[in-house]
């Protein structure tokens, strides 16, 4: 064979391969870029639902801070009754149709903390303490403190 037509050979080979090179690479790139995509789309779901999730917790801790037997207890300052209010407000976010806990699905709150106008804590009441039978061993057996026992 001619030295000029293995040289062509030679050179097509090289062109190829260069171009062969610069098509993976720009392939590498899309693919880079498609999964970047991909997981900023996932993470704004998560976000979104994250954040769904947050406002429903609002609006059920709202809720029950408009309750006027909530001020009337608090002004009493009434443990008992206040810890009867707990009891009562754990329970109805215990129950899966108010949308916060899934059924069988862990509580949606842990604790309440009762507040009075100055801040300072009025009553705690954890899930051990107001919740259903068993919270107490669950509770110690994630090492919560069953405060209001």
């Amino acid at each position: 064979m001619p030295a000029g037509i293995l040289g062509s050979i030679a050179w097509l080979l090289l062109v190829t391969a260069g171009a062969s090179l610069t098509v993976m690479s720009a392939q590498v790139i899309d693919r880079k870029r498609e999964a970047l995509s991909a997981n900023t789309y996932a993470a704004r779901t998560v976000a979104g639902t994250v954040l769904f999730k947050l406002e429903q917790y609002s609006d059920a801790v709202e809720q029950t801070v408009r309750k006027p037997r909530l001020y009337e207890l608090l002004q009493r300052r009434d443990p008992r009754a206040l810890q009867d209010f707990c009891r009562e407000t754990y329970e109805a976010h215990e129950e899966p149709r108010q949308g916060l806990k899934l059924p069988g699905g862990e509580p949606p709150f842990d604790s309440w903390l009762l507040l009075d106008t100055q801040g300072a804590a009025a009553r705690h009441c954890s899930g051990c303490c107001c919740g259903p039978p068993g919270a107490r061993q669950r509770a110690d057996d994630r090492g919560l403190s069953c405060q209001g026992r």
